[in-house]
Order: structure tokens, then sequence, then C-alpha cells
């Protein structure tokens, strides 16, 4: 039965795949048609009220640039003077503009109010934890040792469709893919499929726990009753436990 289902899942994500393909193909070929379109239109001469209206639009860019010029040298003039139309706002994460919204709202609740202050350091401790995750990235033939090819793209297929079921956030499915290749380039001999169940069971509990977005994918449902409906009874939540401390 086991087997079955996951032939259907594989099924149903081909289909998805040929779908998507047959729309990019679909957009690809619409956007030949506007370009093959535009470059008739280019070739053609153009009229002479058209003429005249790009010869004044040709005028006024002109003058324009030459007022840009002329400030752009008073600027320079003036170097240590800071204008505010050259400052532009940085990118800012959706964690920190989360914080960001929690300063805004005083509750009264301590808790709630510290998290308000993290808005100024999530973005610095995100990129710094990036950047390690960079560098410890695990090779490919570490990871390959562990597993079979096929075992992996099995996984992968399951870990894809039970994301996209459950709604979960993507970053749920990359945290998940990472500490799997992780901890399979980490113990560097192979493991059985069994094994290699468990050990996705360990890690999904530890992603779903230590995820940005906790609240938006567990929602109500308590964390136990969520790991057994995942993986429907096949381990007890005490031995998940055990292999993710492990």
């Amino acid at each position: 039965q086991q087997l079955r289902e996951q032939q259907l899942r594989e099924q149903q994500l081909r289909e998805q795949q040929e779908r998507r393909q047959k729309e990019q193909q679909h957009l690809l070929q619409n956007q030949q048609r506007k370009q093959e379109q535009q470059q008739e239109r280019q070739q053609q001469p153009p009229p002479r009220e058209q003429q005249r209206e790009q010869d004044q639009l040709q005028g006024q860019r002109r003058h324009s640039d030459q007022q840009q010029s002329s400030t752009t040298s008073s600027r320079e003039a003036l170097p240590n003077v800071v204008l505010p139309s050259l400052l532009e706002n940085p990118m800012v994460s959706s964690v920190a503009s989360y914080y960001e919204g929690r300063k805004a709202v005083c509750s009264g609740i301590p808790n709630d109010d510290i998290e308000g202050t993290l808005s100024d350091y999530a973005d610095a401790v995100l990129q710094a934890s990036h950047t390690q995750s960079q560098r410890v990235l695990p090779p490919a033939h570490s990871v390959a040792m562990c597993m079979e090819q096929a075992d992996r793209d099995s996984i992968l297929n399951w870990l894809i469709l039970t994301c996209e079921i459950m709604r979960f956030h993507e970053s749920v499915l990359f945290s998940s893919v990472l500490t799997l290749d992780r901890y399979s380039a980490r113990i560097g001999s192979p493991l059985p499929m069994e094994s290699i169940q468990r050990v996705l069971m360990a890690v999904m509990c530890t992603v779903l726990k230590t995820c940005a977005v906790q609240d938006q994918v567990c929602g109500s449902m308590p964390l136990r009753e969520l790991l057994a409906h995942l993986f429907r009874q096949q381990a007890r939540v005490k031995e998940i436990f055990v292999t993710e401390r492990k």
C-alpha cells in the first residue's frame, strides 16, 4: 500500500512538472510573438506626427539631462553634505518586519514587548547564520555515500508533496533537506531505508520546532499530533525524540 501511495505521489508530481513545462513553453511562445511584433513595428517608418512627438520628447530629455548634470556638479562641490534624496531604504527580511510590527504595538506583556526590540538585530543574525551555513555546506560525495540516489529521490518527493499538502512554509522544505544532508555527510556510511526514515522523522521534528515561522506552520495543532499525522503512526513520538537527540 505504501508503494502504491508513493507511485501515485510520483505520478502526481510528474503531471505537475509536465503542466509547468507546458505553461513555460506557452509563455515563451507568447514572448517570442510579442518580440516579433515589436521588431516589425520598429522596422516600419514612423508617420510625420509621431516623428514630431519623438523630436519633442528627445528635446525634453536633453533639457532634463542638462539639469541633472548641473545638479550633480553642484552636489560634487559639496562632498560633506548628505542629501536625503540619495538615501535608499535597505531591504528588510520578513522576520525583522514581524518584530518591527510587534514594536509598534505595546501590549504590556513583557515577553511580547521584548520581541519588539529584536527587529534591530534580526537581519544581522540572519546574515551571520547564512554566512556560517555556507561555509560548512556538506559535500555532494559525502551525502551520496549515505544513501542511494533512488532513496534520496523518493525522500525528496515525499518532502515536496508533504510540504505542499500541509501548506508548510518553504523554509521547512529547505531546512529539512539541508539538515538531512548534513547528517548524511557526517555519518559517512550507508544507512538502510528504515534508519533513513527514522532520521527523516527526527529531522522534520527539529525543523518544525526551530523554524522561524513555527506559529504559522503548526497553528493550533500540537507538535505531537502533527508528527503523528505526518508519519501515520509509523513510529512513536518518544522514539522520534530519542533519534533527534542522537
